[in-house]
């Protein structure tokens, strides 16, 4: 019974897994400066829309910009933070 328990949580979370989107941070390198950088980039998966990412961005307008595009078929999202913004 404990290895059908078993069995039975380990696809549950495999399927999980599967099911959500991916997210790649993309300015990951080894000249990336945390310290300096004001501008982050972004790509998300197909399963998130440009709705989806407005929606949740709304909420931290004062700190940051958030500029969706559609590149192939992944979604680019790039952040620019608020004290760096242009007026």
């Amino acid at each position: 019974m404990k290895k059908i328990l078993g069995l039975a949580a380990g696809m549950m979370l495999t399927i999980a897994t599967f099911a959500q989107g991916s997210v790649t941070f993309l300015d990951a390198n080894a000249t990336y400066d945390k310290t300096k950088v004001t501008s982050f980039n972004f790509e998300f998966s197909p399963e998130f829309t440009v709705d989806q990412i407005n929606k949740a961005a709304e909420f931290y307008t004062s700190y940051f910009t958030v500029t969706p595009k559609w590149h192939v078929v992944l979604l680019h999202v790039s952040l620019l933070l608020g004290s760096s913004k242009k007026s």
